[in-house]
């Protein structure tokens, strides 16, 4: 794979530059051109007087643009296989998109800062603009990573879907849902963990009588129709490397996806089986989704079963997503011993296909 040959400062920092600019150790997925940066920053460190910095950026864009090439040329297991975690496994969001931060990349805490966030209508524009559902779910407490007054990622504690899952998975009711946690694909590898830790200060501050925080990472990687990869499958590494303790999975359930790789939102079903608040917006999104449009005096029940099973629609068993809990706000060592006993911590995805028709 040949590379811009790089004979100059002007050379290399015109290669930089454009790698700088443009992102595209994210957004590009073009191998080819992370080499080119790769060889921009070798020279520059030839003339540097401290080149750790660019050898590193050096060393890390390589190893994207062969894990890169190991996918093209053999598919993702087979990269997965070689670079392991080590690879690009990071995972960012940009307008619904997802992509992967090098894990070997230094991130630099001197530039950021963590804030609460006062206004829900801040932090829902950020969350449902960048992250992959589009949805947004009841907050309680939202924290932001700022990088110079710019909100570049968003953490959402919110109210669980029941009590009895924070019942059974941090022994209290006096908790909440990491419901939300996005950065923006700008964010170097390892700032959620840094963030993360600091969301919690936040949260202890804010809301103190909350004793435990609960978040579930999906472990199945989800295919869309068209057999690309929507959601790589999370079997949440950040979680683990923040000492969240593994209590199990959440309750099995049979999930509807659309043509997108995306499940349908039960409780958006289930509004307009029932006529309740809301329905009528949850019909339109199953609309766009695909499914035929409701008949004059149709039964809200009735229609829900016949776009199920007439529209673009797959059927799957969801095993049920990995539970991670921690222990908050004063009294921490007590609450952790009302968790449930740590689990080994998971470190492989599901395939989807192995689960699709499962009744």
């Amino acid at each position: 794979m040949a590379t811009t040959e790089i004979k100059t400062t002007a050379d290399a920092n015109r290669v930089v530059g454009r790698h700088l600019r443009n992102r595209t150790e994210m957004r590009a997925d073009n191998a080819r051109t992370l080499l080119e940066a790769a060889a921009g920053y070798d020279f520059l460190a030839t003339i540097s007087s401290t080149p750790s910095y660019e050898l590193r950026e050096a060393a890390v864009l390589r190893r994207r643009a062969a894990w890169l090439e190991k996918v093209r040329t053999h598919g993702a297991a087979a990269a997965d296989a070689e670079f392991g975690r080590h690879g690009v496994r990071c995972q960012r969001w940009n307008h619904q998109r997802a992509s992967f931060r090098p894990a070997g990349e230094l991130f630099e805490p001197t530039r950021y800062g963590v804030e609460l966030i006062d206004s829900d209508k801040v932090a829902r524009a950020f969350v449902t603009t960048h992250h992959y559902s589009g949805s947004y779910p009841a907050a309680r407490c939202r924290v932001g990573l700022y990088r110079m007054r710019e909100l570049v990622g968003v953490a959402v504690f919110s109210v669980p879907m029941s009590n009895a899952a924070l019942q059974k998975h941090c022994g209290t009711t006096d908790a909440v849902e990491l419901g939300r946690f996005v950065l923006l694909d700008d964010v170097r590898a390892n700032g959620e963990t840094w963030f993360l830790a600091r969301a919690f200060r936040a949260l202890r501050a804010a809301k103190p009588g909350i004793r435990a925080v609960l978040s579930y990472s999906d472990p199945i990687r989800r295919v869309a129709a068209d057999g690309s990869v929507v959601l790589p499958g999370h079997v949440g590494t950040i979680y683990q490397a923040a000492n969240g303790r593994h209590t199990g999975r959440s309750k099995p359930a049979t999930h509807w996806l659309d043509r997108r790789g995306m499940i349908l939102s039960p409780r958006a079903l289930s509004k307009i089986r029932n006529d309740h608040r809301g329905r009528d917006y949850a019909a339109a999104q199953l609309v766009a989704a695909g499914a035929p449009a409701r008949a004059a005096h149709e039964d809200g029940r009735a229609w829900v079963t016949r776009a199920l099973t007439d529209g673009p629609f797959r059927r799957f068993r969801h095993p049920g997503n990995l539970a991670y809990v921690w222990p908050v706000g004063r009294g921490a060592r007590a609450t952790r011993r009302e968790f449930p006993t740590a689990r080994p911590y998971p470190k492989t995805a599901v395939p989807q296909t192995s689960l699709l028709g499962a009744a």
